[in-house]
């Protein structure tokens, strides 16, 4: 019997955090914010929308997307890149 086996080396998460604000960074050089607090920003809202709303989900989208615009409009940094 035959086995394919593949081999993922080990990164530490602090690593892996460090090279994706990196990669974002390459991508975005006139942002002034990394993927980490993007991607916090977008958690909060996310649960600021849920917290927020009893009822239906359409409520719940549009919590969302008021919240999601309060912080890009926060965030003047972010330019025109779509989110």
């Amino acid at each position: 019997m035959l086995f394919q086996v593949s081999m993922v080396t080990y990164a530490k998460p602090s690593e892996l955090k460090k090279d994706l604000n990196e990669q974002f960074r390459e991508k975005f050089p006139n942002l002034n914010i990394t993927l980490t607090k993007l991607r916090r920003y977008q958690l909060i809202s996310t649960f600021g929308a849920l917290k927020f709303t009893v009822g239906d989900s359409l409520s719940r989208f549009v919590v969302f997307v008021m919240l999601d615009k309060m912080f890009v409009n926060l965030l003047p940094s972010l330019g025109g890149i779509p989110l």
